[in-house]
């Protein structure tokens, strides 16, 4: 009687080890699941492509796709996948207003009785431009000299394209600017000046050609009245 019930026991164990092998066993194969890219210049999209085939023996049907960031999109060129076939699904990223390293998920859900396949994409968009200092103040009962900020700029890419400074934006008018090139494409002064003695602020923005980042940078300046020191 105890045989006969070790060996129901083993039998169940042997049935639920089969039916998890089952649940977990996963019949697309892809070439790559994580790709990495480095942004060049100009450069805001990204597109990752997954390539994948069907090695299993059952046709397959891609369900759902669920990506973890709202700046991506998502295409595939097949829903149905027979045994044999190949496919590929394609990630679209918008990076605007990252600098940095950026990581993008999608989990790929199939009628298949598995877990959810999962991909990475991971981004990394360097700092092609830099502005010290980022602020520059002026108080009321001083002179109202001309202060300066740095822009450097790197090199774009492989082909070594260069960064030039386009234009440098007043939103309010309320100060003067003069740019003065250092070493052209490489770094620049940009000198600024209040037009009146009067409590004001703006912002300037510097945009390049490529623009770098997309969006430009911003540098904030004003005039505040004198405070007595303590």
């Amino acid at each position: 009687m105890l045989l006969r019930d070790n060996k129901l026991i083993i039998y169940v164990a042997f049935l639920l080890c089969f039916q998890s092998w089952l649940m977990s066993s996963q019949s697309l194969v892809f070439q790559e699941t994580v790709q990495n890219s480095t942004l060049l210049s100009g450069q805001r999209y990204v597109v990752f492509i997954y390539h994948f085939t069907n090695k299993g023996s059952d046709v397959i049907k891609i369900n759902k796709i669920e990506l973890t960031c709202g700046c991506s999109s998502y295409e595939f060129d097949k829903q149905v996948i027979a045994p044999g076939e190949k496919g590929t699904i394609n990630i679209k990223v918008d990076t605007l207003g990252n600098i940095g390293r950026r990581e993008i998920g999608a989990a790929i859900e199939t009628d298949e009785k598995c877990d959810p396949y999962t991909l990475r994409g991971i981004i990394t968009k360097p700092k092609y431009m830099t502005v010290t200092p980022r602020m520059l103040r002026w108080q009321l009962g001083d002179e109202m000299k001309r202060k300066r900020f740095l822009v450097s700029l790197e090199i774009l890419d492989k082909n070594q394209t260069p960064l030039h400074i386009k234009d440098v934006v007043v939103n309010h008018e309320y100060f003067d600017v003069l740019v003065e090139p250092i070493e052209a494409g490489k770094r620049y002064f940009v000198y600024v000046r209040p037009k009146q003695a009067i409590e004001c602020a703006d912002e300037i923005k510097v945009i390049t050609d490529p623009e770098e980042p997309p969006e430009g940078l911003r540098v904030i300046v004003y005039v505040s009245e004198k405070r007595d020191k303590l």
